[in-house]
């Protein structure tokens, strides 16, 4: 009898401790693995730098377009026009950090929100109203910012923007929406930074688990990122989502051309956040979720294919919407196959809960 109870016995252990193993799942993050170091890591290599270039770039475009509203001329606009795409190219690898405290202050729709509204900013310019700091406040954000930077600075032939630059109210208006970009990139820094609203600690120390997670936050803003350009800067004007209808004029930046560079900036801030080159990386908690580097590698390639998709479409997307649409479908497929990998696989071993979006623009 004795015998036959401790059969039982050991085959009770033994089932309980199969079942206690089928229970565990590869989302169970080692103990060894340091998320808060990897959380600082990011933030310190990677964000705080990003949006302390953009800073800096926004600033010299101030700088840039007071100058020209001075002596409007082809070489001040020359100068103006190249910084504007410098501080268009430095927020590309800022918007996927659109989180947080960063995004509760609305700061990328302070800062670039788009399409523009050029028939707004046309009606303000030529109106009655008195243009200053106070009333620029008041206006709506497609109607300054990156943008509506953009719209006055490149929509004509430069012979024509200087003659448009005749008129006192245009100059004052680009002048105006110029200064509070500026001032709105110090706000965005000061957020971030440890000696102002320091959400950078707050959020390496956070602790809460689930939607309100630093990574789970920080995973929307990256796929987020990726599914704005799937669909609003590259599929919709491309006539890939929904619609077969082509509307280059629906780009991201569409009087400047430099939507393809804008895209490549988004991307590359996706791959720089997962495979911190200076130290640890979302990919560096995949592997160690994982126990090895299948799916780490499979992304980087996925980052490497789509960035080489984009690259492949010669000159500009404007111009290759309609005249190199293999290369441009190409070039979706890649971003589409991205989106899927990060919302499936990397998603699930990340047990991340993916936030709904408006992704109609950036």
């Amino acid at each position: 009898m004795k015998k036959i109870t401790s059969i039982f016995l050991i085959t009770l252990i033994f089932f309980a401790s199969c079942n206690e193993n089928d229970h565990k799942t590869t989302t169970d993050t080692p103990t060894n693995f340091d998320n808060q170091k990897m959380r600082a890591n990011i933030v310190d290599d990677i964000i705080i730098p990003s949006v302390t270039s953009f800073r800096e770039e926004a600033t010299i475009l101030h700088e840039k377009i007071t100058l020209f509203v001075a002596a409007p001329s082809i070489e001040n606009l020359d100068e103006a026009q190249l910084q504007w795409k410098k501080t268009a190219t430095a927020y590309g690898y800022v918007y996927a950090f659109n989180i947080g405290t960063v995004k509760d202050n609305f700061m990328h729709l302070k800062l670039y929100n788009w399409p523009t509204y050029t028939n707004a900013i046309e009606n303000r310019i030529n109106g009655n109203t008195e243009l200053n700091e106070e009333t620029i406040a008041k206006i709506s954000t497609p109607s300054k910012g990156i943008s509506s930077i953009e719209y006055l600075l490149f929509n004509s032939p430069n012979n024509d923007i200087i003659q448009n630059f005749a008129t006192e109210k245009r100059k004052q208006y680009l002048s105006l929406i110029a200064k509070e970009l500026q001032t709105n990139a110090e706000k965005l820094v000061n957020i971030w930074d440890r000696n102002g609203d320091n959400y950078a600690t707050a959020f390496i120390q956070n602790k809460e688990e689930g939607l309100a997670s630093s990574l789970n936050l920080l995973f929307n803003g990256l796929y987020n990122t990726a599914d704005t350009v799937k669909k609003a800067k590259l599929g919709k004007p491309g006539g890939l989502e929904n619609s077969s209808n082509t509307s280059p004029e629906n780009l991201q930046a569409p009087f400047s051309k430099i939507s393809k560079e804008l895209i490549l900036a988004n991307i590359k801030s996706i791959e720089r956040t997962f495979y911190n080159s200076d130290g640890l990386g979302i990919s560096d908690k995949i592997t160690a979720i994982t126990g090895d580097t299948v799916l780490a590698d499979a992304l980087q390639k996925q980052l490497t294919n789509t960035q080489n998709a984009l690259l492949a479409i010669d000159g500009d997307i404007y111009t290759a919407i309609n005249t190199q649409k293999e290369a441009v479908s190409k070039a979706h497929k890649e971003i589409t196959a991205l989106v899927i990998m990060l919302s499936n696989d990397v998603r699930s071993i990340l047990s991340i809960i993916i936030t709904p979006t408006d992704n109609d623009g950036d």
